[in-house]
């Protein structure tokens, strides 16, 4: 409540062209600050979408090497790696 008081008093005593800046100055800093928000937003959905996309990528391997594990014993490895 003190800030906003002293931030009251302040703005009494500007001119309009000072409280013109002054208003500019926190449209800019609030838009800033949505803008950075965004982006963090959208990189952490971009870095969620990639890190996914590599665990698929791993599953699949994990899952070939152990097909291609249990065929050992059966098959004979030109068939195992055709085969995975």
């Amino acid at each position: 409540r003190i800030k906003e008081a002293f931030g009251l008093i302040n703005e009494a005593a500007m001119s309009a062209a000072e409280l013109d800046i002054q208003f500019k100055r926190r449209d800019f800093i609030i838009l800033q600050r949505g803008s950075l928000a965004l982006a963090e937003k959208q990189g952490m959905e971009k870095g969620m979408e990639k890190g996914m996309e590599k665990g698929m990528e791993l599953g699949a391997q994990a899952k070939a090497l152990e097909v291609a594990r249990n065929l050992l014993d059966i098959l004979d490895d030109a068939t195992i790696a055709a085969k995975t």
